[in-house]
């Protein structure tokens, strides 16, 4: 008897995808697999690659457009609409300027195979799946690779960079797609989740679709946690550059004829002499403290940038939010306040 037969190869090892802790190490791997992965491909031709892919971020307004009925909720109907449509009006800013090439588009912790070394640390032994191979913006690949890596953050957004890090020290991004790859991950991340509640549309008995869901709506949560303009503060700043400055031209004060010596500002530092007795763990603490400084001279401020005692949590496996990147201001009554960009 005659017998047709395939014999297959195989990568030895797993996906990372259901491990709910990455650390630093296997991030920054995925993120130079990605560049490693655009280099190798920067030359790579093919007509195939011409083609009209879901997930190429080129078609996400328009694939939007038709997914996002199939969302019943009007809340997160809502959201989705509202980050999407600023992630496309800010990459639409400088999506001239990205450049094109063969990508992979899928270099994620579902598509990267690992093994365990001898000291247990996760190690990389290759990379599956090329069936989203297509023609695209390169920085496509990265943010793919990025918004996979969020559900892994624990609610960080900042914990993939990482991941950004490696990739520009392998293959540099230039500034207008460091620009860009933010508000892709957006992208990537609305995609995601109407893709999804179009599918349990159509085929609601669907157990890996549904089994996805949950952690898609993580990653969108977590990629939108933050604004556009902290998320590409932190990309440039992970990979060195400076920030992009913004013209200062024309803004106004926004509290009219308040100097710098009418304001006291109030110390929140682990130093501060307000800090006494255990009193930093007590809820509202500095805005009482505020409102006390407030009271002898009429204005008060915290300060940006400082690392508050009070915001310290004990007893928890995340890193506490301590540094302040905003100011509160105590002012008197009857301030006048003025749009300092009207």
């Amino acid at each position: 008897q005659r017998l047709q037969m395939r014999v297959l190869s195989y990568l030895e090892g797993q996906p990372l995808t259901r491990l709910k802790y990455l650390g630093p190490e296997p991030i920054a791997r995925i993120g130079r697999l990605c560049g490693e992965v655009d280099r190798a491909l920067i030359d790579f031709r093919h007509p195939g690659l011409a083609r009209t892919l879901q997930w190429d971020p080129r078609h996400a307004h328009k694939l939007l457009d038709r997914l996002l009925p199939t969302l019943d909720d009007p809340r997160q109907r809502g959201r989705v609409v509202e980050m999407a449509f600023e992630a496309q009006r800010r990459l639409g800013e400088v999506s001239a300027d990205l450049p094109m090439q063969a990508v992979h588009l899928d270099i994620t912790d579902d598509n990267s195979v690992w093994q365990r070394d001898v000291n247990l640390r996760w190690q990389l032994t290759g990379l599956i799946d090329f069936g989203d191979l297509v023609h695209t913006w390169r920085v496509a690949d990265l943010a793919a690779t990025c918004a996979a890596l969020l559900h892994h953050a624990h609610g960080d957004p900042f914990a993939v960079l990482p991941a950004v890090t490696a990739y520009q020290q392998v293959n540099p991004l230039s500034e207008a797609e460091l620009r860009a790859l933010w508000p892709l991950v957006v992208l990537r991340a609305a995609v995601l989740v109407t893709s999804s509640a179009r599918q349990l549309s159509v085929a609601p008995d669907n157990d890996y679709i549904r089994a996805n869901v949950e952690h898609e709506w993580e990653i969108f949560d977590i990629a939108t946690a933050e604004p556009f303009e902290l998320m590409e503060a932190a990309i440039f700043s992970s990979v060195g550059r400076s920030i992009p400055e913004s013209s200062s031209d024309g803004i106004l004060p926004l509290f009219v004829g308040v100097t710098h010596s009418t304001v006291c500002p109030v110390d929140l530092s682990v130093l501060s002499e307000h800090f006494a007795d255990g009193n930093w763990e007590q809820a509202n603490i500095d805005e009482r403290l505020l409102a006390d400084a407030a009271a002898v001279g009429g204005w008060a401020c915290t300060r940006y940038g400082e690392y508050r005692l009070s915001r310290t949590r004990i007893d928890t496996c995340s890193a506490s939010a301590t540094c302040a990147l905003h100011v509160q201001v105590q002012a008197p009554p009857d301030t006048s306040l003025q749009a300092p960009w009207a």
